[in-house]
């Protein structure tokens, strides 16, 4: 009966001596790999410049899951941009890729993992498309120092994924001599031509209540893009906003 009592107790304290070892074993660092935009995508049958960065990033290779249809070239390391501040912190490098996908490859997302000398990254996104909606013809139509800018555009949409009823979604920014500053909502208004075409009305507010900003008198070069209902985004439009 001892030796039974004896044998239980040493498998017992084995079994706690290995999950404490589990328990503070290091926990291994993915590797930093993350887009510079908040969507990455690629027309079907066309080619795609992305911007990836990390902090200590060296990228060895590129892996797309499921891969058909897609194909990775000319990886390369880049200066970073430098009014982006996440590209220029210490440490972070930036690289560049091109994103070939065939005519074939099937629409909707693949995941892309970065193989790095210190492991593998965590997955991020792209998007296979079969059409990019285009914006153009931009007018500020108002601001206000408050940090409001008031903008009508051009759409295209050729899935006519933008309507009345599907306002879509702006990604602004605002970016001033000594600041840039960010803005997403939806469209305030859309007036259609035909299925595919219209004019799209937005008021973009750059400040929030309470907050007490105040947008400096001069010329800010507003920068901004659309995504239509199908979760598109369009290509990205700049135009001069005047604070008086």
């Amino acid at each position: 009966m001892r030796a039974i009592v004896r044998g239980c107790w040493i498998g017992l304290t084995a079994a706690s001596l290995a999950l404490l070892a589990f328990a503070t074993a290091p926990e291994v660092k993915k590797a930093g790999f993350d887009f510079t935009k908040s969507q990455e995508q690629v027309v079907q049958g066309r080619s795609s410049k992305m911007v990836a960065y990390g902090e200590q990033l060296a990228i060895q290779s590129l892996e797309v899951t499921p891969p058909d249809g897609i194909t990775i070239q000319e990886v390369a390391e880049q200066p970073p941009e430098p009014k982006d501040a996440r590209q220029n912190k210490p440490g972070v490098r930036v690289w560049s890729f091109m994103v070939l996908a065939d005519k074939a490859a099937k629409p909707g997302e693949r995941s892309v993992v970065a193989v790095t000398p210190q492991g593998r990254s965590y997955p991020r996104t792209i998007l296979v498309v079969t059409h990019v909606p285009v914006i153009s013809d931009a007018v500020v139509t108002a601001t206000d120092p408050s940090g409001v800018v008031s903008v009508r555009f051009a759409v295209n949409d050729a899935a006519a994924d933008v309507s009345p009823k599907a306002l879509p979604f702006v990604t602004a920014f605002l970016d001033c001599a000594n600041y840039m500053l960010f803005s997403a909502t939806q469209a305030e208004k859309v007036v259609m031509k035909d299925a595919k075409h219209g004019t799209v009305y937005h008021r973009a507010t750059f400040g929030s209540p309470g907050r007490g900003l105040e947008v400096h008198s001069g010329y800010c070069m507003l920068k901004f893009s659309i995504r239509d209902d199908g979760g598109v985004q369009s290509n990205e439009l700049e135009a001069k906003a005047e604070f008086k």
